[in-house]
């Protein structure tokens, strides 16, 4: 199963994950109001997630991994 996870279906997968993290984060926020006696306000826009860079090195490392497989 390892070898078809390429590089694209890992992105999406962890996008996938951290969207369902903040949806889980806001449910988890407006609990605590509730039990704070306050009332849940409107779950704000989440913040656009910044992607992390890869050095050359890294691409270079990636890149001759796949070319051994």
């Amino acid at each position: 199963m390892r070898a078809t996870l390429n590089p694209e279906i890992i992105t999406a997968a962890i996008e996938g994950f951290e969207s369902q993290k903040a949806r889980i984060d806001s449910q988890i926020a407006e609990l605590r109001a509730m039990l704070n006696g306050a009332q849940p306000q409107a779950p704000t826009t989440p913040q656009k997630a910044t992607r992390r860079k890869m050095s050359a090195a890294g691409r270079k490392r990636i890149s001759e991994a796949q070319r051994k497989r």
